[in-house]
């Protein structure tokens, strides 16, 4: 079973009332129930709806219509941080296909399907559609859901490998015909995460951000893949591998208005072929790839330059997250020292956390207790993550970042980030960067994709 640190969704703002009348619930009292809404495990008289139990009425609240605690606010594409598990209460931020509302309270009532609803808002609107992550103590499990007419959210569609908004659930071609291992890990599982603002960990000796003047930052929803990409995912692109296979202006973020995408003039940089490609791969020192399926299909694959990990993530449906994305997830949204850090500034590791100071990586996912808040793992260490960004001071002032990115293309070093398992301790901590030469192919560099929504 996999482990996820968050109930979430990124769909219409939501508040914990709905729009049977069911109002004020508070979702820590709700009991969570893992057979997915036949009522069997839940006391009697309550159903298990959206994998918690609730009042057996007709458009009960789900426990999933009220995430992220404390977070309220109208319009669509905004997102708050502050928790992001049901227990905690509040209403919910994200994007919507659907339109927005008001999250929180309400005393003026809200209009469902025709009829008005007395005291609260609806939990969504008719039609809209949303991305849903239930709770990690049940095995991946995000959701494509519909808002049903009486202004709730239905079952929705099972993704067993990433959602998004318009087109709901997706598989990505790196695992096109790829069994998992024998471990039951689907390595093409990506998890929504609803975004928010946060002060940027402080950059010992590399930014302004100092521990006195942090660096406030906010990011916008997006998706990121639980695990890095593996030797097995891998050899899928190089199947469909050709030089000029990315178009350009493909890959950029929808989020970010500046940014233009491939650039038609990194195919050059790129390998003439598929068996180009693979020579390159395998003759630097330390690769994870082989010419043959081995033993190494699931180890993280390494020694692919900046170009390659982007073109990689294009066409499995994706793109490289950008180093504010990549620190958001691997610090929680709340400043961690390691992704696991409880309290956040906790400087405790081992290796039952993190692949670090060794030899080499191990399989991807390998550390449950390191996994991040959303359900990551490797965040911190295995193999050092190629970013979007293009290397500079993360803040080169004290203004406010706002889904905030250096695409300055004219400099061919780009971010790294997590460290590896050459690092040591303090190598593999969230606030940890390099600079890389985006055309180099490093043993200790490797990568995973993010998603718009």
């Amino acid at each position: 079973m996999r482990r996820f640190a968050y109930t979430g969704s990124i769909g219409l703002l939501m508040s914990a009332s709905a729009c049977s009348g069911l109002l004020g619930i508070d979702p820590s009292t709700l009991v969570q129930c893992t057979d997915k809404n036949n009522g069997n495990s839940c006391p009697a008289g309550q159903t298990c709806q959206d994998h918690h139990c609730v009042a057996a009425v007709d458009s009960a609240v789900s426990a999933g219509g009220s995430s992220n605690a404390g977070a309220t606010g109208s319009g669509a594409g905004q997102s708050s941080v502050g928790g992001q598990t049901a227990s905690e209460g509040g209403g919910a931020g994200g994007l919507s296909s659907g339109g927005s509302m008001s999250a929180g309270a309400s005393t003026g009532g809200s209009t469902c399907a025709g009829t008005a609803i007395d005291g609260g808002v609806a939990a969504c609107a008719p039609g809209a559609h949303r991305c849903f992550a239930y709770d990690g103590s049940i095995e991946h499990t995000v959701y494509w859901q519909t808002c049903d007419s009486d202004c709730t959210w239905n079952k929705g569609t099972y993704c067993s490998e990433y959602c998004t908004i318009a087109e709901g659930c997706r598989n990505a071609p790196s695992c096109v015909n790829t069994n998992p291992s024998s471990q039951n890990l689907d390595y093409c599982a990506s998890t929504p995460i609803l975004g928010g603002s946060f002060n940027r960990n402080v950059m010992e000796g590399k930014s302004y951000c100092t521990v006195d003047a942090p660096c406030p930052a906010t990011v916008g929803p997006f998706s990121l893949d639980i695990y890095e990409v593996t030797v097995r995912r891998f050899r899928n692109f190089v199947a469909a591998y050709s030089q000029d296979m990315i178009a350009p202006g493909q890959g950029k973020s929808s989020k970010i208005q500046s940014d233009t995408g491939w650039n038609e003039s990194w195919n050059s940089l790129m390998p003439l072929d598929s068996p180009t490609l693979v020579q390159g791969v395998e003759n630097c020192s330390g690769s994870t790839y082989t010419d043959r399926p081995l033993n190494n299909e699931f180890l993280p694959i390494n020694c692919v330059t900046w170009y390659l990990a982007y073109a990689f993530c294009i066409w499995d449906g994706g793109r490289l997250p950008t180093e504010l994305e990549w620190e958001f997830a691997g610090s929680g949204g709340e400043g961690r020292y390691y992704p696991w850090s409880s309290p956040a500034d906790s400087h405790s590791i081992d290796s039952d956390h993190a692949v670090y100071s060794l030899s080499a990586p191990k399989i991807v996912g390998s550390l449950p207790d390191g996994v991040a808040r959303w359900g990551q793992f490797d965040m911190a260490g295995n193999i050092e993550e190629w970013t979007y960004d293009v290397y500079g001071d993360i803040f080169p002032n004290l203004s406010a970042c706002d889904e905030c990115a250096n695409l300055d293309w004219t400099k061919a070093t780009r971010v790294t980030r997590g460290g590896s398992y050459l690092s040591g301790a303090t190598g593999v901590t969230e606030s940890f960067r390099l600079e890389a030469d985006a055309s180099h192919p490093w043993p200790w560099f490797g990568f995973r994709c993010a998603r718009d929504l």
